[in-house]
């Protein structure tokens, strides 16, 4: 940065300045001079650090004793980290008991897992630019293996759910104002997610009203005051509110989305 600090260290000093709350994260694969810099972060706000493993280290026998050192370089205890487990997005989910079983016995080898303050694991099936117009309903896959996860981690620790909402870990890096997207409707549903889609959203913007239609006819529609996602596609579709823009359905699958997953959470794990 300008100021000549690094940009880590820039990024947590504005958090501090506008009084927010950050845990830093930190993968197997970092250098000295980025865990430097956490670790230095760490001790100025005394709120731990996350561990992000991917795919390729959590299959790595050395997984263990990796996970160790890093705790140590870090001067931190286990229950000053959260672990991480993020699969982003796997080639195949399916066979789910395969898969589970597979991701399970690599997380038997991690030899202090009921130490970490959390435990998650996170991934993704969504992708966009294989649902072709006028739209598609492809499978929540990440959710049905987290439920076979839990059965093969039974008596060890529960991992918490993590999901990428209705979007995707990789950045695209393009400058979006060339691009010219379809109007669209991410709607998550128990087991999928629900998208109709269209034209050009620029060229052909009361499309959106058409896509709400498909929704609130769905017999997926969770209903107006579901979440705010929800009572923006009753709004457009009845003429109250207009069509918006592509960040306005972004907002609105996000705040469906989350409110969803939430409510499966917590009726899955309910006593």
């Amino acid at each position: 940065m300008d100021s000549g600090s690094s940009v880590v260290a820039h990024i947590f000093d504005s958090l501090r300045s506008a009084s927010l709350n950050a845990v830093p994260v930190v993968k197997i694969s970092h250098g000295n001079d980025y865990l430097n810099e956490i670790k230095s972060i760490v001790s100025v706000d005394n709120k731990g650090v996350a561990i992000r493993v991917k795919m390729h280290h959590l299959m790595n026998p050395a997984l263990d004793g990796d996970v160790q050192k890093l705790v140590a370089y870090l001067d931190l205890s286990y229950p000053n980290v959260d672990l991480v487990i993020d699969l982003e997005v796997p080639q195949s989910f399916e066979p789910y008991a395969a898969f589970a079983k597979a991701i399970s016995s690599a997380i038997k080898r991690i030899s202090r897992i009921t130490d970490f303050r959390s435990f998650s694991v996170a991934g993704t099936s969504l992708n966009l630019s294989e649902i072709r117009k006028p739209g598609g309903e492809p499978t929540r896959h990440e959710w049905l293996l987290y439920q076979q996860l839990l059965k093969e981690l039974s008596g060890i620790r529960k991992p918490v759910f993590g999901d990428y909402t209705i979007e995707t870990p990789e950045f695209i890096s393009q400058d979006m104002r060339l691009l010219n997207p379809a109007g669209k409707i991410v709607y998550t549903t128990k087991k999928t997610w629900l998208v109709p889609k269209g034209s050009s959203f620029r060229d052909n913007r009361e499309q959106m009203v058409a896509h709400c239609k498909t929704i609130i006819e769905s017999g997926h529609y969770a209903g107006k005051d579901y979440s705010a996602g929800d009572k923006r596609i009753y709004d457009t579709f009845n003429d109250i509110e207009g069509t918006g823009n592509q960040g306005t359905w972004k907002e609105v699958g996000v705040s469906h989305h989350i409110t969803l997953v939430v409510d499966q959470l917590s009726k899955f794990h309910a006593p």
